[in-house]
């Protein structure tokens, strides 16, 4: 299950590098060298774990100091929504609340806000015209927690001050009382709310210390832009950072030691085969089977594989290749021929006379 937290913004480091929370360490960290932030605008950045013993692992590096004078700024709380193993999407919020940028929805409006939990009667919960544009005066809105916890919330239109001739919508005390009382949040809890329609939100909470008190509303993978920043150097290797998926909401970024292995289409077309790499053999032993199916968003193509022997050089390693229409399979995905692909393998379809006619299954985005 994906995972979520806040940190505050450390200014003595800032941008040069972050302490991330003890619960990084104990939830997040799978032991990588680098984590992969994408922002706002729809950029990712790989940027560099260091991990001192005894003390807080940072995010540094030359990336993250990019991500930091693009998307922070004056933002003094950071909000990691975790897409994958070790792939974020990172957002921030300004002192009035708003997510700086604006969350990737209806483009041009707010679509999340944060707030505190305190005593209805030290502090009234309020929310921005802005961000419940098209209700009533009097409106009633659904707020959604732990995934099947609703509440109706009543809205009251009220003055933002005397004869202002500005206007917000309050929460009526009862029924954030009630929710409150309900979802067992204490004063002083950091609430983000996220807009799902004009008049549903879904709460998440946060303890100060970061961690989450109600259980994240997993979406998928956040898109990001088509066409990236120019790589370094010595990022030019790394296959992930040439990977854009363009499967809306995918779900299935995690298992990228394990369960998951990158092509590029252009050498899969060339040869009209796909070289299946020998790392991913080693714990998915693919030569048991013989055919394997390939499912893009609800396009699926069923590949025969065979392992292929080298009679003529026997000291060269036999290889399982997967042969299938890849051309078809390519266009009908809108695969463009220099798109590096990313093969996610996610469970084996059992048959009736075992790995003989037993089908692996592969997404592939």
């Amino acid at each position: 299950m994906a995972l979520e937290f806040i940190v505050f913004v450390d200014r003595t480091k800032y941008p040069k590098s972050q302490n991330l929370p003890q619960l990084f360490r104990e939830e997040f960290y799978n032991g990588n060298k680098h984590a992969y932030v994408s922002s706002k605008p729809g950029y990712r950045f790989k940027c560099e774990l260091v991990t001192p013993n005894g003390r807080p692992i940072r995010i540094t590096g030359i990336r993250w100091k990019e991500f930091c004078n693009e998307n922070i700024r004056g933002s003094r709380m950071l909000h990691f929504i975790q897409q994958g193993d070790d792939t974020f999407y990172v957002t921030c919020y300004d002192d009035s609340g708003y997510e700086t940028g604006f969350y990737p929805g209806e483009r041009g409006r707010p679509e999340r806000i944060v707030t505190r939990v305190w005593p209805y009667a030290d502090y009234e919960q309020e929310l921005p015209i802005e961000f419940l544009r098209g209700l009533n005066h009097e409106a009633t809105i659904r707020i959604r927690a732990n995934e099947v916890e609703e509440f109706n919330v009543r809205l009251n239109y009220v003055e933002t001050g005397v004869r202002s001739g500005k206007f917000k919508y309050r929460m009526r005390e009862e029924d954030w009382n009630t929710m409150v009382g309900s979802l067992g949040l204490e004063a002083g809890m950091i609430v983000v709310f996220t807009k799902e329609r004009k008049n549903r939100l879904h709460l998440m909470a946060f303890n100060t210390d970061g961690t989450q008190v109600t259980i994240p509303d997993f979406k998928g993978l956040t898109s990001i832009a088509k066409v990236q920043r120019p790589l370094y150097h010595f990022e030019k290797d790394d296959e992930r950072l040439q990977h854009i998926c363009f499967w809306p909401g995918h779900l299935e970024h995690f298992g990228e030691r394990m369960d998951t292995f990158y092509k590029p289409y252009n050498s899969t077309f060339d040869q009209q085969r796909l070289a299946i790499p020998a790392t991913f053999l080693y714990n998915h032993p693919m030569h048991t089977h013989r055919k394997v199916l390939m499912i893009h968003k609800d396009i699926e193509y069923e590949m025969s594989l065979r392992m292929d022997h080298h009679s003529e050089n026997p000291t060269r390693t036999n290889h399982v290749n997967a042969y299938g229409k890849w051309k078809e399979f390519a266009e009908d995905c809108n695969f463009d021929y220099d798109k590096m692909l990313r093969f996610k393998y996610i469970q084996t379809i059992e048959g009736d006379n075992g790995d003989e006619d037993s089908v692996p299954v592969f997404h592939v985005c």
